[in-house]
């Protein structure tokens, strides 16, 4: 059985909702949370 639990986050207000969501929800079953910082390339690309 799996006791992890991963959360991708990009910094936007829905995936900071997710992040809490899922920490409640891994104290609450004592599982890990595994956070994947995901990063848009092309924002950081200048023109």
């Amino acid at each position: 059985m799996f006791l992890k639990i991963l959360v991708p986050h990009d910094g936007s207000a829905a995936s900071d909702r997710a992040l809490r969501k899922a920490i409640s929800l891994g104290k609450r079953l004592n599982y890990e949370i595994i956070l994947l910082h995901v990063i848009d390339l092309k924002l950081l690309q200048s023109d």
